[in-house]
C-alpha cells in the first residue's frame, strides 16, 4: 500500500514538471493554449490513476484498513476493548447525568418559577437493564437570591441539613413524579 503511494507520489510529481517543461518550450501562440489543455488533462488523469486502478481490480479497501488494523495492533499492542467500552460508558453516563441535571433544574424553573438546583442524582447505570437511565435518587437544593442576610447561628448537626418532611415543595415533587417519573420517596430537598 504505502508503496502504491510512494509511486504514485512520483509520477504525479514527474508528470507535472514534464508538462511544465513542455508549456514553457511552446511558443506564445493560438496552438499554446491547446498544449495547455492537453497536458492538464494528462495531469488530471494521472492524479486520477489510482481511483481508476480501484475500479479495474475491484479490490476492496476493507481488506487495506484491516491490514492496517493488524500491523497496528503488532507495532503498539492491542487495545484492551473491554475497558475501552467501559470508559465510553462511564463518560456517557457522567454526561447523561450532567444534561439530566440541567433538564431537571431549568424544568423546575419554568413550570414553577422557584430556583432549585440538583446536588445529587443517583439513575439505574446498568447499561443492559430496560430502565437504563431511570432515576433511583435525586436531592435537590433550593437556590436563594444573593441577597446580604446577617450571619446564622452555625449548628453542626447534621439532621438540620435535610428539610422535614412537611417541608417539601409539593409543586416540585408533583412536576418530577409527573415529568421525570419520580417517586415521591427518591427526593430529598436539603439545605
Amino acid at each position: 500500500m504505502l508503496e502504491f503511494l510512494k509511486n504514485w507520489i512520483i509520477s504525479v510529481v514527474l508528470t507535472v514538471i514534464f508538462m511544465a517543461l513542455i508549456e514553457l518550450i511552446i511558443p506564445s501562440n493560438n496552438f499554446k493554449k491547446y498544449v495547455k489543455f492537453v497536458t492538464g488533462l494528462i495531469v488530471i488523469v494521472t492524479i486520477m490513476a489510482p481511483i481508476f486502478k480501484l475500479y479495474n481490480k475491484n479490490t476492496n479497501i476493507e481488506t487495506y484498513i484491516e491490514a492496517y488494523g493488524r500491523e497496528f495492533d503488532m507495532e503498539t499492542g492491542k487495545f484492551d476493548n473491554e475497558k475501552v467500552e467501559e470508559r465510553i460508558n462511564e463518560q456517557t453516563i457522567e454526561i447523561f447525568k450532567s444534561n439530566l441535571k440541567k433538564s431537571i433544574e431549568e424544568e423546575i424553573e419554568n413550570e414553577t418559577s422557584k430556583k432549585y438546583s440538583v446536588d445529587y442524582i443517583e439513575i439505574n447505570e446498568d447499561v443492559n437493564s430496560k430502565n437504563f437511565g431511570a432515576i433511583k435518587f435525586i436531592r435537590i437544593k433550593k437556590r436563594e437570591e444573593l441577597l446580604i442576610k446577617p450571619v446564622e447561628k452555625v449548628n453542626l448537626k447534621n439532621e438540620n441539613t435535610k428539610f422535614k418532611e412537611d417541608s417539601k415543595d409539593k409543586e416540585v415533587l408533583n412536576l418530577l413524579k409527573t415529568k421525570f417519573k419520580i417517586d415521591s420517596s427518591s427526593v430529598e430537598f436539603i439545605k
